[in-house]
C-alpha cells in the first residue's frame, strides 16, 4: 500500500517552470497566444510557471505570473545593458522560484540564458516554431545577422538538454541537416483554446460585427506576410465572384505586407468585395471566424512544414478550412476536414473555394470533423501534458540530469 501511494504521489509532481520568451505581449499575434496558452494550462493542472519577456509591451489582461524586463535604451551600449538587466532577473527568479526547468522560445537574444542555465544547474528545454535561418532570408536579413542567427542556433542545438518542435519537418531537418540526436528531439503541434473558439452563431457574430447579410464570407487571421500566400487569395478572388457574385473576403490582422495586399486590392478592382479588419483583441478573434463560412490558410511551403494556430483555432469553431497542400497540413485531408489545394495556384484555390460554397452539407460535415480533431488532440492541454510527458521522461531516462 506504501508503495503505491508513493507512486501515485509521483505521478501527481507538479513542477516549476520559468518560461523565457522574446515576445512583445501587446501584439495579438501567434507568439503572444503561444506563450499565454502554455502559461495558463500549465496552471490549469496544477504546475507553477512564471513568464519573463523584456517589456517592449504589456499583455491586455494582468497576469501575476508575466513578469516584465526593463529594456534599457542607451546608444552604444544598449545590448550589454539590456544582456545584464535579463541575466539579474534570470538568477533572481532562479532562486526565488526555484524552476525545475527553464523552458524557452527559441531567441537568438536569449543565448545567455543557455550558459547560465548550465551555470544554474537547471536543465532547459528548448522550443523551435521554425528554422530561423530560412525564415531569416525570407525576412532578408544581413549576412551578419543571419550569422549571428547561425551562431546561436547551433548553441541551443548543442547545450539544450531536449528540444521541442511544433512539426515533423523540423525535427527531419534537425536530424537531416544538424545532426542533432533523434532522442534529444520530440514533436509538440500547436494547438487551440477549445473554450474560447467554439462554435456559435454565424447570424449572431455577424450582427455584432455589422457584417452584410445575404453573403457568403472567406475568412484569414493573422499576420499579414509573404509566407501567408495572402495575394494568391485576392488573385483568385475574381473567378471565384464569377462563378458566386455575393462573396465578401474578410482579412483580420495587420503586418509587414499589408499595405501590398491593399493595393493589389485596388489594383484589382475588389476593394468592395475585401473588408480588412486591423488586429484585434485575442478573445474577439472567434467572432470572426464564426461569422465566415470558409477559412483559407494558403501558405507558401517551407521546409520545416506548419503547425499554425490559426488552422486549429478554425477547426474548433467548425470551419471547413481550405488550405496548402503542404508538410504540417496533410491533416485536413486526412480527417476530411476541408480541401488541400496545390501551391502558389491561384485558380486552383478558386476551384476549392467554390465547391465548398457551392455545397452547404460538405462544409457541415467538414466543420464537425475539424472541431472533434482539435478537440481530441490539439487542444492546448493536450499540448502542455505533452510537454510535461517529456521532462517526466527526461528525468528517468538521463543518469546525468543536469547533462
Amino acid at each position: 500500500m506504501a508503495k503505491k501511494e508513493s507512486i501515485n504521489k509521483k505521478k501527481n509532481h507538479r513542477y516549476k517552470i520559468l518560461i523565457l520568451g522574446n515576445v512583445n505581449l501587446a501584439q495579438n499575434d501567434a507568439q503572444t497566444t503561444h506563450l499565454i496558452e502554455l502559461l495558463e494550462n500549465f496552471k490549469k493542472i496544477g504546475h507553477k510557471a512564471i513568464i519573463l519577456v523584456p517589456k517592449r509591451g504589456v499583455y491586455y489582461e494582468k497576469i501575476p505570473e508575466i513578469k516584465y524586463v526593463p529594456i534599457i535604451c542607451i546608444p552604444l551600449f544598449r545590448i550589454i545593458i539590456n544582456r545584464i538587466i535579463f541575466s539579474f532577473y534570470l538568477f533572481f527568479y532562479r532562486f526565488l522560484l526555484g524552476p525545475e526547468f527553464i523552458y524557452i522560445r527559441f531567441e537568438e537574444n536569449f543565448l545567455e540564458a543557455i550558459v547560465f542555465s548550465k551555470i544554474l544547474r537547471v536543465p532547459v528545454f528548448t522550443e523551435i516554431n521554425g528554422l530561423p535561418l530560412e525564415e531569416g532570408k525570407l525576412n532578408n536579413r544581413s549576412i551578419f545577422r543571419l550569422f549571428f542567427i547561425r551562431l546561436t542556433f547551433f548553441t541551443y542545438l548543442k547545450f539544450s538538454n531536449r528540444i521541442v518542435t511544433v512539426t515533423e519537418g523540423i525535427k527531419k531537418e534537425l536530424l537531416k541537416k544538424y545532426k542533432v540526436s533523434p532522442s534529444k528531439i520530440k514533436v509538440v503541434p500547436n494547438g487551440a483554446n477549445t473554450s474560447l473558439f467554439r462554435p456559435v452563431s454565424t447570424l449572431k457574430c455577424r450582427r455584432e460585427l455589422r457584417l452584410k447579410e445575404g453573403f457568403f464570407y472567406i475568412c484569414f487571421v493573422g499576420n499579414i506576410v509573404y509566407w501567408q500566400g495572402l495575394d494568391y487569395l485576392v488573385k483568385s478572388a475574381p473567378l471565384i465572384l464569377k462563378k458566386i457574385p455575393n462573396v465578401k473576403f474578410l482579412i483580420v490582422g495587420d503586418g509587414p505586407t499589408k499595405e501590398d495586399l491593399l493595393r493589389l486590392v485596388k489594383q484589382e478592382n475588389l476593394t468592395k468585395n475585401f473588408i480588412f479588419i486591423n488586429s484585434v483583441p485575442y478573445r474577439d478573434v472567434p467572432k470572426y471566424i464564426n461569422a465566415s463560412d470558409i477559412c483559407v490558410l494558403y501558405k507558401i511551403p517551407m521546409k520545416s512544414g506548419f503547425s499554425p494556430l490559426k488552422l486549429y483555432e478554425y477547426m474548433a469553431c467548425k470551419k471547413p478550412v481550405v488550405a496548402t497542400d503542404t508538410k504540417g497540413l496533410e491533416i485536413v485531408k486526412e480527417n476530411n476536414t476541408g480541401l488541400l489545394v496545390a501551391p502558389q495556384n491561384s485558380t486552383k484555390l478558386a476551384e476549392a473555394i467554390i465547391t465548398l460554397l457551392k455545397d452547404e452539407e460538405l462544409r457541415k460535415k467538414m466543420g464537425e470533423n475539424g472541431r472533434n480533431l482539435v478537440v481530441k488532440n490539439y487542444s492546448w492541454n493536450a499540448s502542455v501534458k505533452k510537454i510535461i510527458n517529456i521532462f517526466e521522461d527526461f528525468k528517468k531516462t538521463k543518469n546525468n540530469f543536469y547533462e
